[in-house]
């Protein structure tokens, strides 16, 4: 089966698009904030989400998936937020749906944008034929790791040959 694969303009387009799309729907959620405010402030934060009333579970998984998209904001401060909002069984379901969605974003958009370029590169291809045969537990192993960053483990796996 043949796949059909888009032309670099039209990956910049779809890239470019989807952060704008991302970024409207931050400002759209924050109520017009500046995302930098709305999350510098937790009670804040409350307020906004909680604002939005039948659908704060929405806005609170929209905002968990442009975090992750995003990645600069702190999505342990958001998870803890969820729970607080929602309670811990509530905010727990909330948060793996944001987190998971954002990290299935992350990923679709390094695969699709991306992967090109890095299969270009010779010095690449034994770490992805490495990543290729042992991808869940490298995944696993990566996350054990206090200090590495979630979304950046998402993105870079989508630059390599691991199944989705």
């Amino acid at each position: 089966m043949e796949r059909h694969k888009l032309s670099t303009p039209v990956k910049w387009l779809f890239g470019a698009a989807v952060v704008v799309a991302a970024a409207l729907l931050l400002w759209w959620a924050s109520g017009g904030q500046l995302w930098g405010e709305l999350f510098s402030d937790r009670e804040k934060f409350r307020q906004t989400v909680s604002s939005a009333g039948a659908l704060a579970p929405a806005v609170f998984v929209l905002l968990l998936i442009v975090q992750a998209v995003l990645a600069p904001l702190p999505a342990p401060a958001l998870a803890a937020a969820g729970g607080y909002m929602f309670g811990p069984f509530n905010g727990f379901i909330l948060t793996w749906l944001g987190t998971l969605a954002g990290g299935v974003l992350c990923f679709a958009l390094s695969r699709i944008l991306g992967r090109r370029f890095v299969e270009r590169n010779t010095r690449f291809e034994r770490l992805n034929r490495y990543v290729e045969e042992h991808g869940a537990i490298v995944i696993f192993i990566l996350r054990l790791i206090p200090v590495m960053s979630f979304d950046a483990i998402n993105y870079a796996a989508g630059l390599t040959g691991i199944s989705f």
